[in-house]
């Protein structure tokens, strides 16, 4: 059984292939690792596999498979008609099926992006109250002097703002993707808590 970050069974069927973590800079919010990343990888992957492959001897000029490729008949040894075989490289870029599972999976992988894209739009509004929190002069802040109703909006807004960042959830399976946001959630959660300290 698989748990959750809440502690919640999870299908062992449905969980994620791969994990990129949403960080969050103060003008944008990014993956790491992006798509150009896994593209890559999975192009180095699927390299190495067929590398392995051609890498193999061919078993047509092996001695220990004569037996069928050059068979001895009433004492006389035929001589082998089969060639030297089958030229793998060239199967490999003729191989439709083949070309169309590797387009698949990279397909599969934009798409899981895509979603991983517009999931991480939803944390925009807490990027924009980062960024301004972070901007806030709190040491010039603090020495001001302030009315009651100051007080009363800031602590509304940043009690707010802290409640939203707890709502953020560490980890979020979409599909072939997991989306982790605990370094987001660990830099973003004591903004507010600074705000409302002054």
């Amino acid at each position: 059984m698989i748990l959750q970050s809440e502690g919640n069974p999870v299908d062992a069927s449905h969980v994620p292939l791969f994990v990129s973590r949403l960080l969050l800079h103060a003008d944008f919010l990014k993956f790491s690792p992006a798509e150009e990343d896994f593209q890559s990888g999975l192009s180095k992957c699927i390299e190495s596999f067929q590398d392995t492959v051609l890498g193999l001897d061919n078993l047509i000029s092996d001695s220990y498979f004569d037996a069928f490729t050059s068979p001895v008949i009433n004492g006389k040894t035929e001589e082998k008609t089969c060639g030297d075989g089958p030229n793998l490289q060239a199967m490999f870029s003729d191989d439709v099926h083949l070309q169309n599972l590797i387009t698949q999976i990279k397909d599969c992988t934009s798409t899981a992006m895509s979603a991983a894209t517009q999931y991480s739009a939803t944390f925009e509004t807490l990027r924009d109250f980062y960024k301004e929190n972070e901007a806030l002069d709190l040491d010039q802040l603090e020495k001001k002097e302030h009315d009651v109703f100051f007080f009363a909006q800031s602590l509304a807004k940043y009690s707010s703002q802290y409640e939203q960042t707890l709502q953020i959830p560490k980890r979020q399976p979409l599909g072939l993707l997991l989306v982790d946001t605990s370094l987001l959630k660990d830099l973003i959660t004591p903004s507010p808590v600074r705000c409302l300290q002054v």
